[in-house]
């Protein structure tokens, strides 16, 4: 009222019936919210009546300064709140780029695991896991699966008169071939050790197997690396195959991976055995072998 001194036309007029005044004449004291009709100010009013007098005595404050500690407290929390988030996502961003770093790193070492370095081929480790893979999916889904044992003949003498460098060149280049002649999806081959290889035809029966072993002999023929230490003059392959598939029963021609991997072995060797340069099929030894 200070800030508004009332003109002579407001003296003496019943303010009883306005908005702020008739809440403090239904009690003795209380408290209220209400906009005065002189500045338009929204306030909270305190009123209290006084005992043997008729005077009620009222306090108003505007609600915005009734509110500005808590408005000042809401900011405060926000900004705290908002700190607090925006460490959380910083946090999250780090950890989500970690995470991204791990799985590549261990991506890497996965591949480099899984991969024979000098051929680019599937490591020996890596050639078990899918060995045992395919096998146990072949006896679950009763389908053929086909191995082919490979070795470079007379390795030995090679490295001996061209070098090591020239052997690895040579054993890159007959893993070339090999990757070459299987081209299916399952299909899996890798570096067994030193100048051996070995692949994996899933799905595939014996004369399949045969036929995909020629033509990587022949391509391997075709490299013509020259090996003055072959009495064919230049560097070739022996392959050894085996299949293992379901009989008339339903049983298997071999009890287990280990007996079929002894198998394409032995059908490696006597490939070797017989001449070299050369593809033998278990033929018979798989029989024998399962007996």
């Amino acid at each position: 009222m200070r800030r508004h001194l009332l003109g002579r036309s407001r003296r003496g007029r019943d303010m009883s019936k306005s908005a702020v005044f008739s809440p403090i004449l239904r009690g003795s004291h209380g408290t209220f919210v209400g906009t005065t009709p002189i500045d338009g100010v929204r306030r909270l009013y305190s009123y209290h009546r006084t005992p043997g007098f008729p005077l009620v005595v009222v306090v108003g404050r505007a609600m915005t300064d009734v509110l500005a500690p808590w408005y000042r407290r809401v900011w405060a929390f926000g900004g705290i709140i908002a700190a607090v988030d925006l460490l959380i996502i910083a946090l999250a961003a780090m950890l989500a780029r970690q995470w991204r770093r791990r799985q590549a790193i261990e991506d890497h070492l996965r591949h480099m695991v899984g991969t024979d370095g000098l051929t680019g081929m599937g490591s020996r480790r890596a050639l078990d896991d899918a060995t045992d893979r395919e096998w146990r999916r072949a006896h679950r889904e009763r389908q053929p699966l086909s191995l082919l044992m490979l070795d470079v003949d007379h390795f030995k003498q090679f490295n001996d008169q061209y070098g090591h460098m020239a052997g690895d060149d040579a054993l890159a280049a007959v893993g070339s071939c090999i990757q070459q002649q299987i081209r299916r999806p399952g299909d899996y081959a890798g570096r067994y050790g030193g100048e051996e290889f070995a692949v994996l035809l899933p799905g595939t029966d014996a004369a399949g197997a045969a036929l995909i072993a020629e033509n990587i002999r022949k391509a391997a023929e075709r490299l013509h690396l020259a090996h003055a230490g072959s009495p064919l003059g230049n560097l070739t392959v022996s392959i050894g195959t085996v299949t293992d598939g379901a009989d008339w029963n339903g049983g298997r021609h071999f009890p287990d991976v280990r007996a079929f991997l002894r198998a394409g072995d032995e059908a490696l060797y006597q490939a070797k055995r017989s001449g070299r340069n050369r593809v033998v099929g278990s033929g018979t030894l798989a029989t024998a072998t399962a007996t």
